[in-house]
């Protein structure tokens, strides 16, 4: 959001900025939960694109969550908002163990340890946004902040899927991705990012003409294989069932063709003999 002015003329200094007629992303997640398919691709596009021009001018902006993403009213544009705790990638403040500055619920886990942070955080808030965008919930909740801090720290969210059945397993995986507990697993940057997420909107359009990027593709593929696997293990299992269950139907019909063991004497043969013997009498 652009400053006009500044005024320091009155009691208080204060800014002029434009007006947008605008509401941010958490009053439209509060209203309609998890969002289109669409909708989730293009804000976190607008959005990773906003941070890929703040990394560029040496900036962390160390919370980024759906209220301070503001999407304008009749127009598809979004605003990333409130930088009031971004700080220098080289700022000495940043690397200072103890500080915790940000909002538990969507920090990174090591700005959730007080620890260094760098561009890197804020992949992860991006991604725990995406999450939310996907699923209508924050990714880590708690009673307490101590409580939402430790499950930051460790613990995986709840797989999206369940979630909202709807979701392409390539979008799930990416975004799992994004929120690596590990820094160094967060490899991508966040031009990366807006690149990658505007090819998804352009083969959600038209998938015969537009290809996935290959770093989706690679969650696309081993979901794929994971489930093929899981398939064939069923398919074993019903196997085995339907023999197990064949086999038993044997041996209970030939249970049943045996005459069953008696301790009467069987009756005697009128000719001391019995006629199918193939002797006749002379």
């Amino acid at each position: 959001m652009p400053i006009l002015t500044v005024h320091s003329d009155g009691q208080l200094p204060y800014l002029v900025m434009p007006y947008v007629d605008c509401e941010s992303l958490q009053d439209r997640i509060d209203r309609e939960g998890s969002l289109p398919l669409l909708d989730i691709l293009r804000i976190g596009h607008q959005i990773a694109k906003g941070l890929a021009a703040a990394h560029a001018q040496g900036l962390v902006h160390r919370d980024v969550k759906p209220a301070n993403i503001l999407l304008e009213k009749s127009v598809d544009r979004v605003m990333l908002t409130d930088f009031g705790l971004a700080r220098a990638v080289d700022d000495g403040t940043l690397t200072r163990p103890g500080l915790i500055a940000g909002t538990p619920q969507y920090m990174s886990p090591e700005q959730a340890q007080g620890n260094a942070v760098d561009t890197r955080s804020d992949l992860f808030s991006l991604g725990s946004v995406l999450y939310a965008m996907c699923t209508g919930r924050a990714p880590f909740r708690a009673e307490t902040t101590y409580g939402i801090l430790k499950r930051v720290i460790d613990e995986q969210p709840l797989p999206m899927s369940p979630l909202n059945q709807e979701l392409p397993t390539w979008l799930t995986g990416y975004v799992h991705q994004l929120m690596a507990k590990s820094v160094a697993s967060r490899t991508e940057t966040a031009d990366n990012i807006s690149t990658t997420l505007e090819r998804c909107v352009a083969h959600v359009q038209q998938p015969q003409a537009n290809a996935l990027p290959e770093t989706v593709q690679a969650f696309a593929s081993n979901t794929s294989i994971r489930f093929r696997g899981l398939f064939a293990g069923m398919v074993v299992l019903i196997l085995a069932a339907g023999a197990w269950s064949y086999w038993n139907t044997i041996d209970t019909e030939n249970e049943s063709s045996v005459a069953p063991f008696s301790n009467e004497p069987e009756s005697p043969d009128p000719g001391g003999l019995q006629a199918d013997s193939g002797l006749s009498l002379i």
